[in-house]
């Protein structure tokens, strides 16, 4: 009978094949694809034949092979013992099955299988009774792991369901971004739950590292994809940010397309969806959908270029470092910057200078010029197929009084940014104070940084030189040390931006004074337009356009003051005539050059989610006189006029109580994070020299 023997070899080497490829096997995120013909209807079929089985234990699959290996061996031993008795096949096949569950439970004696082991004559029989012995041996360990694996999912749930009431954090992969991300939410918050969905162990992915990581947050980690998450075992009342970070941006804008329209999650009173994407598709796909989950969708680019203009001059970083290096030109100051790579960060660099660098002073202005490198050829054709406009000549010059945004740009394509000719172009162009490097690599924008500063160093000219670095943080320690030992204007400075940890954090991306400012600014244009706000809070969160340009309003006026632009730092009923002409003019100025970045030309018809024309991309003195005061956009302002209309009971918006709620409610969630940006900018513009003196140096 040693076709049974043969039988159960075959099932076990194919069950420890099949658990092999199980866990060799990518994860699956739990993605529904889209249905045929009428690409609504939804199938629940993966996207690819191995994901059908990503989602299985290799272990189970190993144990159910087993399961069938000792099920073959016994079939034989049982058939002889109860064939005599008439009991039959089916006797015999009942007979078997309880024979495997014992060897399994309680195990079988192997005695007289070790005695027929030593009386057999040939290696063949030799090698089934041995082959019997391991397999009968083994059964009650595999038994004993499968329960160990029980109660450790067990425990999973179990932990889910004490913390039904605490705020939840689920992630939808685990990898670096996730992990940095929720260490700043244990951080913030020590009571949170933190989940990672899809850790599948899988040709090391994800590394050891990150699960001890995962562990030592105390997260729980789940197999199954985010789409799979167990959100019944968390309280309705509960809070659930759901972030999706995942490696496959596609994969990502579709999970979170599907989580949108899941209707468990109607039913709860608070869910946020953040989705990290910086693709076109992602755009259109979550744009104004009707759902109970309050979508945010993250540039990570823009997101990091935006947070670095913001920030407080100081230790770290900060845009405010371009106006303090800008060259003297007679009585204005030249930007020059150089930007190394146009993928997602330069291309976002480049767009922010155009609008940031908008400023004037007393008796002069900062000028833009920008030269861009990449080793796209059709680099400039493309950029300026995004941004038509901003690549138009007739921004170069200053005029007076201020009518439009200046600035030169210039892209080059086909140039290789490891090529020492590249260090050869930039000491070419003088001056030059500014260089943004990111090329896609975070030790090729090291190596071509070190290149650049030793070029400009040979030559005694200081330069100011960013770089993106995922471990920045690291890195900077070093160069820190390198300028204690040589005084800082000895030689070119690099310093370094885009650590994991800033970009992904709790003050970033969950709670951001930044974009808390924004949306002030925002709700201030829809009060001028007397639209509802409930639906102008959520024009601001879910069309890019309302967010990006509402957020970089106060990014330019923390600048302002900053800088002490006359009337910049005291409230708008109290700046001159002159005063509030010189900001209009400059908010019309940085207005243009934010809306020709995003790829906008003028026409006479507005159309902003399609066309992206806009008939007031004009020169200031031509815009409508009543189109002037909507250049009174600061956000501390808005928050004084907000604050009067609520103490002011003859004020319209008491009219409405809906209306007035909506605004407190406004009122108290913003207050505290303008009231924060006003006294960081009030500290900058005391300790920052006065514009006047930097004009002239």
């Amino acid at each position: 009978m040693l076709i049974w023997f043969y039988a159960s070899v075959f099932a076990l080497v194919a069950g420890v094949l099949l658990s092999v490829w199980v866990w060799r096997s990518p994860p699956s995120s739990g993605r529904i694809r889209r249905g045929p013909a009428d690409g609504d209807k939804t199938q629940s079929r993966p996207r690819h034949s191995a994901a059908a089985f990503s989602d299985l234990n290799p272990f189970h699959v190993f144990a159910v092979g087993q399961a069938i290996a000792v099920y073959l061996l016994l079939f034989p031993m049982v058939s002889g013992i109860v064939s005599p008795r008439g009991v039959g096949w089916l006797g015999a096949a009942l007979g078997t099955v309880y024979a495997t569950v014992q060897a399994f439970t309680a195990g079988i004696g192997l005695v007289e299988v070790l005695e027929n082991f030593q009386q057999a004559s040939s290696w063949l029989f030799k090698a089934k009774y041995l082959y019997t012995a391991l397999l009968l041996a083994a059964a009650p360990l595999v038994t004993i792991s499968f329960l160990l694996t029980f109660f450790q999912a067990f425990s999973t749930y179990a932990r889910c369901l004490l913390s039904r009431r605490n705020d939840v954090n689920v992630f939808s992969e685990l990898n670096e971004r996730s992990v940095a991300l929720a260490d700043s939410l244990r951080s913030n918050d020590a009571k949170a739950v933190i989940i990672f969905m899809g850790v599948v162990l899988a040709n090391n992915v994800p590394s050891a590292d990150l699960i001890a990581q995962a562990r030592g947050l105390g997260a729980i980690c789940f197999k199954k994809g985010v789409l799979s998450f167990p959100i019944r075992l968390f309280s309705r009342q509960s809070k659930i940010r759901m972030f999706i970070l995942g490696s496959d941006d596609r994969e990502d804008v579709w999970c979170a397309a599907t989580i949108t329209k899941d209707p468990r999650y109607a039913k709860r009173d608070e869910t946020d969806l953040y989705v990290f994407s910086d693709t076109v598709e992602g755009e259109l796909a979550l744009r104004y959908r009707s759902s109970d989950v309050h979508v945010r969708r993250i540039d990570p680019a823009r997101l990091l270029v935006y947070d670095w203009l913001w920030r407080d001059r100081g230790a770290r970083p900060a845009g405010l470092d371009l106006f303090e290096n800008a060259a003297p030109e007679g009585s204005n100051r030249l930007i020059s910057a150089a930007i190394i790579g146009l993928g997602g960060h330069g291309r976002e660099m480049l767009k922010a200078l155009s609008w940031y660098t908008q400023m004037d002073f007393d008796d002069g202005s900062y000028r833009l010029r920008i030269n861009a490198y990449d080793q796209d050829p059709e680099a400039e054709g493309r950029f300026k197929a995004a941004c038509p406009e901003l690549l138009q000549a007739g921004h170069e010059q200053i005029s007076r009084p201020r009518q439009d945004a200046f600035y030169e740009i210039s892209v080059h394509g086909g140039v290789d940014a490891t090529d020492a000719g590249l260090v050869d172009t930039l000491l070419g162009v003088d001056p030059l104070t500014f260089v943004f490097i990111s090329v896609g690599d975070d030790s090729r924008n090291m190596q071509i940084a070190t290149e650049i500063r030793r070029g400009f160093a040979r030559q005694s000219r200081p330069v100011h030189i960013l770089v993106i670095s995922r471990n920045s943080k690291t890195l900077a320690h070093a160069l820190g040390e390198e300028t204690v030992r040589r005084k800082p204007d000895d030689l070119p400075r690099i310093e370094l931006i885009g650590d994991l940890a800033e970009v992904y954090n709790y003050d970033t991306v969950i709670h951001s004074v930044m974009e808390l400012n924004g949306l002030t600014c925002h709700m201030a244009w829809a009060d001028r337009e007397k639209i509802a706000f409930a639906q102008a809070e959520r024009t601001f969160w879910e069309d890019e356009y309302s967010y990006s340009s509402s957020i970089a309003v106060p990014i330019h006026w923390r600048a302002r003051r900053a800088l002490g632009i006359p009337g910049a730092c005291v409230p708008s009923d109290q700046r001159s005539l002159a005063q509030k002409n010189l900001h209009r003019r400059l908010e019309h100025a940085r207005w243009c050059a934010f809306i020709r970045s995003e790829g906008f030309i003028r026409a006479d018809v507005k159309d902003v989610a399609v066309a992206q024309t806009h008939p007031l991309l004009v020169e200031y003195d031509a815009l409508p006189a009543k189109q002037h005061e909507k250049d009174d956009n600061d956000s501390q302002d808005t928050l004084r006029a907000f604050e009067a209309e609520l103490a002011d009971p003859t004020a319209d918006v008491h009219q409405k109580a809906d209306s007035l709620g909506a605004l407190r409610d406004l009122v108290a969630r913003v207050r505290p994070a303008v009231l924060d940006a006003e006294a960081s900018q009030v500290s900058i513009a005391r300790h920052s020299l006065p514009t006047e003196s930097k004009s002239r140096r």
